[in-house]
């Protein structure tokens, strides 16, 4: 290997393959039409074959070297070899739908392999020939395999309740692409609810005031009641099931339940970050600062200045976070039995 090639394939190893643009001048285009040079500049980086000459882009064996390394690299394949069978398998099990998405035409429209494709990873059905999108066999395997895969359904299978409930068992948030009948249905909601609580976002209007699927919905994930219906935000025993799967909850409920001490309480308890959220006469109360710097000293922050110069809240505060300390009150951060506790925890 002379030094000529040493020093190239050095640079590309340091530099990547964006630096090696011939137009730019930065290499002799008779490098990136020689074969072993090109060889061994694939194996460093693939993406070099982007500049490489059209005999190279089409040379079965380097472009097989490239897409082994990295399934992108058959976005500068010939169309030849993008549709080569077994390279195009190569992108596809490295890469999922991204890798199926750079493989030629002539394989996105063979039914055989866009089956293959969806079996593989069912966000490949984005990129199968538009006529397999409304093919109702390939559809089921791809929202069988992902969920996600619903939005590229032809609308008449988002319509279909078969796949769409495949699809929400899968992934949850699907629901988001179903047909706007489907998402006022009862059970696809629910179903997809089990999933994913946040799903209620998708939901009808009529179903985001029905209490069971409410509760279904913050059972799974509290902060879905920021998609649920007015009265059900201002409901005590829903926004009280909400906080305690989480904390941060309390943002979306009524006003009432944001000045209530109970509810204030619970949710600081569990959230980190809710007690800053607090209005400032809440955030006066020992009981709910005490709950709030147990969860997360660094809240000690947020507290009201009396609050900061209670010795008691800060040394719970302290034990959590040592650097709580420089919230407190002048008077406190100079207090010796609390500095020492800092330095303590310190090391």
């Amino acid at each position: 290997m002379n030094e000529e090639l040493v020093s190239t394939l050095e640079k590309l190893k340091e530099e990547g393959a964006w630096h090696f643009d011939p137009s730019e001048g930065n290499i002799d285009p008779k490098i990136l039409s020689d074969q072993e040079t090109m060889k061994h500049m694939i194996s460093i980086d693939p993406d070099i074959l982007q500049y490489a000459s059209d005999e190279i882009k089409n040379n079965r064996e380097l472009v097989t070297l490239a897409v082994r390394k990295q399934h992108s690299a058959l976005e500068y394949a010939s169309d030849e070899l993008k549709s080569d069978r077994d390279i195009a398998r190569i992108a596809l099990y490295k890469g999922g739908a991204w890798g199926f998405g750079q493989v030629g035409d002539e394989l996105k429209a063979d039914r055989d392999f866009a089956i293959e494709a969806v079996l593989c990873d069912g966000d490949s059905l984005e990129y199968v020939d538009e006529n397999f999108q409304s093919d109702r066999e390939i559809v089921m395997i791809a929202v069988k395999r992902s969920g996600t895969a619903l939005q590229y359904a032809d609308e008449e299978l988002q319509a279909d309740l078969e796949v769409v409930m495949t699809a929400v068992r899968s992934y949850g948030c699907a629901f988001e692409y179903a047909d706007e009948e489907l998402q006022s249905n009862f059970e696809v909601a629910m179903t997809a609810l089990k999933t994913d609580g946040t799903a209620l976002e998708f939901a009808g209007q009529d179903l985001r005031d029905n209490k069971e699927l409410v509760m279904e919905a913050i059972m799974n994930d509290g902060d879905a009641l920021e998609f649920a219906s007015k009265q059900m935000k201002s409901d005590p025993e829903v926004v009280k099931v909400a906080i305690l799967t989480s904390g941060g909850a309390l943002q979306y409920a009524a006003k009432s339940f944001k000045q209530d001490k109970e509810y204030a309480i619970i949710s600081c308890s569990r959230d980190r970050y809710i007690f800053e959220e607090l209005e400032k006469s809440m955030r006066s109360d020992k009981d709910i600062a005490l709950a709030a710097v147990t969860e997360n000293g660094s809240a000690l922050e947020y507290a009201s200045k009396d609050i900061q110069a209670d010795k008691d809240i800060v040394l719970v505060a302290i034990m959590d976070d040592y650097e709580a300390l420089d919230h407190a009150s002048g008077e406190l951060k100079k207090d010796k039995e609390l500095s020492q506790l800092k330095e303590i925890l310190e090391s």
